[in-house]
Formats: structure tokens, sequence, C-alpha cells
């Protein structure tokens, strides 16, 4: 069950994007929107949708909300109920901070790829420098941090679609917390799964896990409302690609995110989730292995 989404927004039009999926799901869920900004013109509010968006557009945001009503009709603004959150700085630590605070059951967030030597400050640049060497940006940060709640992530070139079915990528181990945490996500939209697996040389063995993973699957989500593809791929990343691309009825990816991998790992800017975060051409849902409550 899904009851509140956390959107941060700065206003531009790639937050926009953000905002428009998380409408979809409020609108297919009941759940609530909050909108959490940095902008201290605009006043706390509790209130449907379409006045927040009135009052951003007093803002001078209008290209903001110009952008969300192309996809979203006045009246389905007006049904969907929404806060507004003002908070000093949206920076990574006080978004976690008010995931875990306010017990959220989504946090969504776009992705815009930026250079690296755009974001650093001239007056701290060897510091701001390391810092994004090892620890990339905000995303990057927040999709390495163990959060209690899925992260959904919607890419600069992700195409706007109801998400009716969902790619999940799995080497077939079925963790109880990931898993859990779809399907409440999958039953509050009523969306269907395919459960992808690539099989390297090095994954081959797992097939003995397909029978344990179905049951839980079953368990789960029932029998009806999934499907298993197996690719057979000496990469990883290119067949999950190739799957997105040539599988257009598939509307979002999720993914899994280690939070007991080695350091090192975590610091690897080009690794599979960070790729599909960035490029994807549907949003990328990314499940932390972790218990909700952190």
């Amino acid at each position: 069950m899904l009851q509140t989404l956390l959107v941060p927004v700065d206003f531009t039009v790639h937050t926009a994007r953000a905002v428009n999926y998380a409408i979809q799901i409020a609108q297919r869920s009941g759940a609530t929107i909050t909108i959490l900004s940095a902008d201290h013109r605009q006043p706390e509010t509790d209130d449907n949708l379409l006045h927040l968006l009135q009052v951003a557009d007093d803002l001078a945001h209008h290209h903001f909300t110009g952008i969300i009503q192309k996809i979203h009709p006045t009246e389905t603004l007006t049904q969907i109920k929404a806060r507004y959150h003002y908070i000093p700085s949206v920076e990574t630590a006080a978004i976690v901070e008010e995931v875990k605070k306010h017990h959220f059951d989504l946090l969504v967030v776009s992705a815009k790829k930026r250079a690296i030597f755009s974001e650093l400050s001239a007056g701290n640049f060897i510091r701001d420098f390391f810092r994004h060497l090892f620890f990339g940006n905000m995303l990057e940060t927040l999709i390495s941090t163990p959060l209690p709640c899925p992260l959904l992530i919607v890419p600069e070139n992700c195409r706007y679609a109801n998400i009716n079915t969902i790619m999940y990528a799995t080497n077939l181990e079925p963790n109880d917390y990931t898993m859990q945490k779809l399907q409440r996500f999958t039953n509050a939209i009523d969306a269907f799964i395919n459960f992808v697996h690539v099989m390297t040389e090095e994954t081959r063995s797992y097939n003995n896990r397909l029978a344990h993973f179905c049951t839980k699957a079953d368990d789960l989500f029932g029998a009806a409302n999934y499907a298993i593809a197996e690719l057979n791929h000496h990469d990883v990343d290119a067949a999950l690609s190739k799957y997105l691309q040539t599988n257009t009825q598939t509307n979002m990816v999720a993914m899994v995110e280690r939070t007991n991998k080695a350091r090192l790992d975590s610091w690897m800017l080009n690794s599979i989730t960070r790729q599909m975060a960035y490029k994807a051409p549907v949003p990328v849902m990314i499940l932390h292995d972790t218990a909700d409550e952190l």
C-alpha cells in the first residue's frame, strides 16, 4: 500500500518529469504527494496539487507547471492530495532524513547527467573534485544510501507512459525485503512484472535457484501476475539494454542495490544500476536490500 510520496524539486523541466510520474502513481494508489523544495517563497500548505502548481506559477515557475499540465488534465490535478514542504537545502542527507522521519513509501527523483566540472565550486575545487570522484553527485549518493523505501528515478530521456509492465532484473535470489517492497508497489498500481535473469558464464549455476524463486514469487504476486525471462548473454548490462529496446511494453525497470557490498563497489560510477538510472528510456526503481525499519 502506498500512502505518501516524496518528490524533491527545483522547479526545472527535469524535476517536472518526476512530478508527472508521482501524479500517475498517486492517482492510481490514492497516495498523497509531498513536494520538497528549498524555495522559501512558496508557503507550506496542504491542498490539492492544482493549487500548489498555481502558486508555483505565481513564482515564475510557469514552465515547470506547463510541462505537468501537458500530461495531466486539470481535473486530475484537483483530485491529487498534495503538500508543499520547505527545507533550507535539498541535499542528500536532508532528503534521507525526510524519508526516515516521515516514513514515506516512495521517493521520486529526476536524473540529469552533468559533467563533473560543471558542479565544482571555485572556492572548494579540490574538496569537490574528490567528493565527485569517490561519491558522485546527489543521485548517485541516493542510490548508494540504504533507504527504507523504494527510490524511483526518472531519467532525462525517459518517455512518459503508464506503468503497466515492470522489468525486474534478478539473479534469482528471492530477497525478502526487496520482493516485499516491489509487491507493495505493484499491488498499489496493479502492474505486471517480468522477472529477467541474464545467464552469463558466472551465473549459469544460479539456475538451481529458479524453483525457490518461483515459489516466493507465487506467494507474493500470484502466478498470473508475473513472468520469467532468461537471457543468454556474456554482458549483463548489454543484455538488459537490448531487452528494453526490443520489449517496448516495458514501462519501468526495477533493480536491487546491495547495501552490504564493498565500499569500493559503491564508488564505481559505471555500475549497471547507475547506467540505467541515467540512460534508461523508462523510470528505474532502486530497491535497497534492507529492512524498512532503519
